[in-house]
């Protein structure tokens, strides 16, 4: 999937100093590590993205506990906090495994 995003001058020029200074094979390795370590570092972020894609139903329960970072149990409470209430087939079955391997 293509995206494009504006950057600043700044931060362009610096993204493409980190590849040819052999940090990153690209400039989208950059950006994919950039996120990675934002979302890893802001909690609330990595939450409400798990959050709004469970909303969209673009992802499972498992998948938005695995993106959160959360227990199933953990995950419910914090969908009843954004007044998330879903449930589709086959998700049962899911979360019965992921209970079973925690």
């Amino acid at each position: 999937m293509v995206t494009s995003y504006s950057l600043t001058r700044l931060m362009e020029e610096e993204i493409n100093a980190l590849v040819r200074a052999g940090h990153y094979s690209s400039k989208s390795d950059v950006v994919k590590d950039a996120l990675r370590h934002l979302l890893k570092h802001k909690v609330n972020l990595r939450h409400a993205a798990a959050i709004e894609l469970l909303k969209e139903g673009k992802i499972s329960i498992g998948k938005a506990s695995e993106i959160a970072e959360l227990s199933v149990d953990e995950l419910h409470k914090l969908m009843e906090h954004h007044k998330v209430f879903r449930e589709t087939k086959g998700e049962k079955e899911e979360l019965e495994r992921i209970k079973e391997i925690k």
